[in-house]
């Protein structure tokens, strides 16, 4: 996996069900939602969800992908 690929998850269907995102792209997509000014056409970042993002900007800690990835027993792809 490449510092910024991101990785779709779907069933044998080809439905997607989850995407896996690096961190440090998360954190800055993170960022930049929780610093621009809330518009209009985005009423997700209005409220209850701009309360997240800031409040999740400071937490600490959490689980490393490569955890992650050994608890359902995948390995990085490099």
């Amino acid at each position: 996996m490449s510092d910024r690929s991101v990785q779709y998850v779907s069933t044998e269907a080809g439905e997607v069900t989850a995407v896996l995102v690096p961190i440090e792209l998360w954190r800055e997509i993170g960022v930049k939602l929780a610093t621009s000014p809330p518009a209009p056409s985005h009423p997700l970042l209005l409220g209850k969800m701009r309360e997240r993002l800031l409040k999740s900007r400071k937490r600490a800690g959490g689980t490393s992908l490569d955890d992650v990835l050994r608890q359902f027993g995948l390995d990085r792809q490099t």
